[in-house]
């Protein structure tokens, strides 16, 4: 197959640009515009407290546990400005033609050189309850409940606006009154021990979220951004907290064992195995995470041999739902024409054999992705109207390793 994309030569890019520097013009105005959006400051304290106690009756251990924290952020990030604003700033008189100030090299300045600051503080309590009983040596029973915080990329706490696109009318805004997502966290589960190693779990989980943090777009009005009437009816992306808690919920199994118990060379052999299922109150608020996941292995051991092949499944992900959300109406609506976005289910095997030659030198060899499986096979709606499929092929990787 030709190789559809050419490949640069820099030695004849640097001759044609010894014989012809007129070709190449200096984009002085993408380099500034770099620099100056690059310009942050962001401070972040975190001061926390945390007291837990451990309660025994009998064959029953509960620990509660409380936490503190209080946090206090500040940022300052640039400010774009709108057109006229920024020619008043730069010094250029009323009326003149945009295109004028934009050859200006203090009309970018005026733009983008400017900055914005936030700050908040906030108070979060974290509690906390785990407990076991015993039935015996070999079964024991888990339970817990604890509240969590996510706390807001810094990224988003840092005022500041990007990729304005004055055609299309939108912009990108941070948001540095972003809450930290709370979350209240259940779970039970029983767990039993083989001899001489190995166990079994299962357990059962749920959670809720509220603040949960999710970017959408947003059609302002005639006041624009912050009183910027530039900005008026732009469409602005940005992360903001749902008004309304999600939820999800699921189960867990898992399996570890050394099958010691066979007779002769079988010994060696040793399984682990584990399963997720999650199902969520709306899968839309949680892109990019899959329903179903699942780990599988077999190894074997004899002598100065090992041998190990995995196997890797991930379930079909939701990379975009196809429609919009509106924080205002904390409602959905289709994103006509535009259809959900997948991921399709992926299994990965990959095999590991080694080889110890001397205590401390193993030789060994690797490999990735036996069967070549897609790392990448979006489509929309059905896996017939894909969108892209990507096969990197197996990796090998044979060598000698060694301890010193």
């Amino acid at each position: 197959m030709d190789n559809l994309v050419p490949e640069l030569s820099p030695w004849k890019l640097y001759s044609l640009y010894k014989a012809h520097p007129e070709y190449f013009v200096d984009d002085w105005q993408t380099a500034l515009l770099q620099h100056l959006s690059g310009i942050w400051n962001f401070k972040e304290t975190i001061n926390g407290l945390y007291t837990q106690l451990i309660f025994k009756f009998g064959k029953l251990d509960v620990s509660p546990g409380i936490r503190w924290e209080g946090t206090d952020d500040w940022g300052r990030g640039a400010n774009v400005l709108g057109n006229t604003e920024a020619g008043v700033k730069a010094g250029f008189p009323a009326g003149t033609p945009l295109a004028t100030m934009q050859a200006s090299r203090d009309w970018w300045v005026a733009k983008y050189g400017s900055t914005l600051e936030a700050k908040s503080t906030y108070g979060n309590y974290v509690n906390y309850l785990h407990g076991s009983y015993n039935f015996s040596k070999d079964l024991k029973l888990r339970f817990s409940y604890h509240t969590a915080i996510t706390r807001a990329d810094i990224a988003n706490l840092i005022p500041g606006v990007s990729n304005v696109n004055e055609t299309t009318l939108t912009f990108n805004s941070n948001n540095p009154n972003l809450k930290a997502e709370k979350s209240d966290n259940y779970s039970a589960g029983v767990e039993y021990y083989f001899e001489p190693i190995g166990m079994f779990t299962a357990s059962v989980f749920t959670s809720k979220v509220k603040n949960r943090q999710a970017s959408f777009p947003t059609l302002l009005g005639a006041t624009g951004y912050l009183g910027d009437t530039y900005y008026a009816y732009y469409t602005m992306n940005r992360t903001e907290n749902l008004g309304n808690a999600v939820t999800y919920k699921g189960i867990e199994l898992d399996y570890s064992q050394q099958l010691t118990f066979l007779p002769g060379v079988l010994k060696g052999l040793g399984v682990t195995a584990n399963y997720t299922n999650v199902s969520y109150c709306d899968w839309a608020f949680y892109t990019g995470s899959p329903e179903q996941m699942a780990n599988a292995s077999l190894s074997y051991s004899l002598g100065k041999f090992y041998a190990r092949i995995n196997g890797n499944y991930l379930g079909k992900t939701l990379n975009t739902p196809g429609r919009t959300y509106s924080i205002i109406t904390q409602a959905w609506t289709p994103a006509n024409p535009y259809a959900a976005e997948f991921q399709a289910a992926r299994l990965q095997t990959d095999l590991n054999l080694e080889y110890r030659l001397r205590p401390r030198m193993t030789i060994f060899c690797s490999i990735r992705n036996i069967t070549n499986e897609p790392s990448v096979f979006t489509y929309r709606d059905t896996k017939d109207n894909f969108i892209r499929i990507l096969r990197t092929g197996a990796v090998w990787m044979v060598g000698v390793k060694g301890s010193f």
